[in-house]
């Protein structure tokens, strides 16, 4: 079993800020609904609006609640490598005064490993050149609609390229393999990419990760350079 560095995820009180946001609007509402029969010309109008809020809160905690569920999904998958590996997860590090937050970070004697996950449901169609990608879903009611969103191959090429640098910076020069999973069931992803791989939850993708990971030709990291990139990463772990 990999060494997991840090189980926890910023995300967490996230989600749990935005679940106490919407239960205080819901309560707002509840005592607003009472005072429409005493002065309705006022507790109406303000009804109406407060209805709103919560359907938007409502969507904020649906959305910050797949995200979480995203990570802990892609480090339960993580945790099933060799003991010789370390994963550190929900980082924020800055080069060049340029700051990206990264879902996980994977040390190991062949490389450095960054990996973005995105649990995103729907059919993914796109290239890794692509400034964007476009999601296609299905409505409740078999209705068809798109969206597009930042790719995640260019977002993950980022990552690497600021870690690289901030790596080199503290004398250290492994190579940084970025890599995406989407850690959706219901995703069908088509996202043409050769530089950065691309995984997928419903294509047998947990497995897939662990042997593009073991199996990986990168340049060899001595242990004492391993525990160096091990300690400077966990300072950069987001917190709670």
């Amino acid at each position: 079993m990999a060494n997991i560095i840090n189980e926890t995820n910023h995300l967490e009180d996230e989600y749990k800020s935005k679940i106490r946001k919407r239960n205080i609007l819901f309560g707002v509402f509840i005592i607003n609904f009472l005072l429409i029969l005493k002065i309705p010309i006022v507790s109406l109008p303000v009804e109406i609006v407060l209805f709103f809020l919560i359907g938007s809160a409502t969507n904020q905690c649906k959305i910050a609640k797949s995200g979480l569920d995203g990570e802990r999904s892609a480090l339960e998958v993580l945790s099933s490598l060799g003991s010789e590996y370390h994963v550190v997860s929900d980082l924020e590090i800055e080069f060049d005064g340029k700051k990206s937050q990264i879902d996980s970070v994977i040390i190991g004697k062949n490389g450095v490993f960054v990996m973005e996950t995105k649990n995103v449901k729907g059919c993914i169609v796109g290239t890794e050149q692509d400034q964007n990608v476009t999601v296609h879903k299905v409505g409740r009611n078999g209705g068809e609609y798109s969206n597009t969103v930042y790719n995640p191959c260019k977002q993950v090429g980022t990552h690497v390229f600021r870690l690289s640098k901030m790596l080199q910076e503290k004398g250290l020069n492994p190579w940084v393999q970025g890599m995406v999973y989407f850690s959706n069931t219901e995703t069908e992803v088509q996202l043409q990419a050769s530089k950065i791989p691309v995984f997928s939850c419903a294509d047998n993708g947990a497995e897939r990760i662990g042997t593009y990971i073991t199996n990986y030709q990168g340049r060899t990291i001595s242990n004492q350079d391993q525990q160096k990139i091990v300690g400077i990463l966990t300072k950069y772990i987001m917190k709670k």
